[in-house]
């Protein structure tokens, strides 16, 4: 009888999104589909359409394997990234409503024999929460973690946690600042076993893959007979390879399964009207709970899963990319609508033109957000703000560097930028809280903390912690690492016109100084070719091994500054010309390479070895 009744609820209450969507519309989607796979060159694409009253459609256009010429199919398995740590989190949470674990748990507590190294310990511990957000300060995992042998042994979690004690050191005071950190999730799959008794793979098969009749996906990716191969850039077929954090990442799943996992996240039951977890469990999945601000008010990322705003409506989800696979889901409760795709070539403007499709088919309408509301007291949160928060030390320079961001008053309207120039007016939402003014709920909250006036939040694209400084405490690195850069490239142009004049001018050896000028002209010749080689990293794989790219990339690294002393002995030594003009022009040169070099090995990249960051 339950069952009727919830069948004719269904029925008299999602007629009209099904009406909206009609099967032409979904027919033409997927030939848009098909054109995108072919101007982008993605042998295939899964997709699933959801309403809150079923899977409208399952698909997917294009090759599974190109070789065999097998086509890909709803049932058809792919490799999904992180879009597996929504349901590491659903595990976490199922533990927490069963009361064997809290998020309050701290974390020492719950791994006794994992060395911690955190100096907040006694008023901030790193807590179960943390993990589940990228909270905990940790580091993320080495890009040599991205490239293992397709045939390599992967041992426990609990040997793999053990593997590299320096991740668990805290950057900063634990759940003050977002930074996306994959090793976390690693936690987070051995506090499942040890809380259930089982492999997490099992567990997480238990309470959510079974109750959701996701039947063909697993954690293990046991079978590839079914599998939809990821191509790189020249067209090669890519080997599964296994990864030592799959809790992070290693989920094999359909787009039939996935359609299934996405309606029930809308519904928030499975196939029997089960609930895995309460209600206040799955709000405190979809928002901060612990960065600075953190507030039931709040967009941003949760726990294995974030907010994402799309014509002024609210949706949550996850994004996942591993080994040239890119996937992404998401759903809107107030609409009743949801979505999943995965492609088996990671191209970022496909991910955003598959995006813009999907809003525009089940989001047809712009949904009217709240009126703009300016702060009152603008002059106390403008000004540059440092960013404060990163993954890995090797992004470390781009984000101090690059992504300085910047809050001022344009006429009447609070606007936030970055050096870009891409900006977003900012609508005040009460107390600190600010919003996106094209979007319906907050994001951001600027005020106060430990002394300083900061800026924190954890949206997908433009989160993170910044601290306001001054303009020229903000950006003086960036201002001499450019000018440096500027330079470097003027004097690698003009040094041959340079020599060549004094040769036509037949002015002595002495004068000419070949070795000053050479020095850092091979230098700058040398830099040319470091660029060039790092247009080659755009495979992971490659970044995080040692090729003959790195290898060079490494070697240049080093070479560079050799030449620069020697060019600065010779300075030194000898005359470059009798000119004053002539030995300024030299001295600035030499000056630009010693801030650019300065700069780099500040930031631990002399040398610059990626298969160790």
């Amino acid at each position: 009888m339950k069952t009727v009744i919830t069948f004719i609820i269904s029925v008299v209450l999602f007629v009209p999104v099904f009406s909206q969507i009609s099967e032409q519309e979904l027919h033409r989607f997927e030939g848009k589909l098909d054109s995108i796979s072919v101007q982008y060159n993605i042998p295939s694409i899964g997709y699933s359409i959801v309403s809150s009253g079923g899977v409208l459609k399952s698909g997917a256009v294009g090759l599974a394997n190109i070789e065999e010429g097998r086509e890909a199919t709803p049932q058809t398995l792919y490799r999904v990234g992180s879009v597996t740590k929504s349901f590491v989190a659903l595990g976490i949470l199922r533990l927490v409503e069963e009361g064997r674990l809290s998020l309050e748990d701290p974390l020492r507590e719950l791994i006794p024999d994992l060395d911690i190294q955190n100096r907040w310990e006694q008023q901030s511990p790193v807590l179960l929460k943390h993990l589940l957000e990228h909270t905990a300060g940790f580091r993320d995992i080495y890009l040599r973690e991205f490239a293992v042998e397709v045939d390599a042994h992967i041992p426990p979690l609990e040997e793999i946690v053990h593997r590299y004690p320096e991740y668990w050191k805290s950057r900063w005071e634990p759940g003050t600042r977002h930074a996306y950190s994959n090793n976390g999730y690693s936690l987070l799959g051995l506090i499942i076993e040890n809380a259930s008794g089982m492999p997490y793979e099992d567990y997480l098969a238990k309470v959510i893959l079974d109750p959701v009749g996701m039947e063909n996906s697993d954690f293990r990716g046991s079978d590839h007979r079914n599998l939809a191969y990821s191509y790189n850039d020249e067209g090669e077929l890519q080997q599964p390879r296994p990864i030592y954090d799959h809790p992070a990442g290693y989920l094999h799943t359909t787009p039939d399964d996935m359609g299934k996992f996405v309606h029930w996240m809308l519904n928030k039951t499975n196939l029997n009207d089960e609930p895995l977890i309460s209600e206040e469990l799955f709000r405190n999945m979809e928002r901060p709970l612990s960065i600075i601000g953190a507030d039931e008010r709040m967009a941003g990322y949760g726990l294995g899963n974030y907010t994402v705003f799309a014509k002024g409506y609210r949706g949550q989800g996850h994004s996942g990319g591993i080994d040239q696979y890119l996937s992404n889901y998401s759903y809107f409760e107030e609409t009743g609508v949801g979505f999943y795709y995965t492609m088996t070539h990671m191209s970022i403007n496909a991910f955003q033109e598959i995006n813009s499709l999907l809003y525009e088919l089940l989001l047809k309408e712009e949904n009217p957000v709240p009126p703009y509301q300016l702060y009152q007291d603008p002059d106390e949160i403008t000004g540059w703000y440092s960013p404060k928060s990163y993954r890995i030390e090797l992004m470390r320079i781009a984000d101090e560097l690059f992504n300085p961001v910047r809050i001022f008053m344009d006429g009447d309207t609070l606007r936030l930028s970055n050096l870009t120039g891409l900006s977003m007016a900012l609508s005040h939402d009460g107390d600190n809280y600010f919003r996106a003014a094209d979007e319906p709920v907050s994001s951001l909250w600027v005020g106060r903390f430990s002394d300083k006036t900061v800026l924190s939040s954890s949206r997908q694209g433009a989160g993170g912690y910044f601290e306001q400084k001054s303009f020229l405490r903000v950006m003086w690195k960036t201002i001499l690492f450019s000018f440096s850069f500027l330079w470097i490239i003027l004097s690698l142009i003009g040094t041959p016109g340079i020599y060549l004049y004094k040769l036509i001018r037949k002015q002595n050896k002495e004068n000419l100084h070949t070795g000053a000028f050479l020095y850092q002209f091979f230098a700058g010749l040398l830099l040319i070719l470091m660029i060039l080689l790092s247009m080659q990293l755009g495979d992971l794989n490659v970044l995080a091994t040692m090729n003959s790219i790195t290898i060079g990339i490494a070697a240049i690294s080093v070479l560079m500054p050799v030449m620069i002393i020697l060019g600065l002995i010779a300075v030194f030594k000898n005359s470059v010309f009798n000119s004053n003009w002539g030995r300024y022009l030299i001295y600035v040169t030499y000056g630009s390479w010693v801030i650019f070099l300065g700069i780099l090995l500040s930031y631990g990249l002399i040398p610059f070895i990626t298969w160790l960051n």
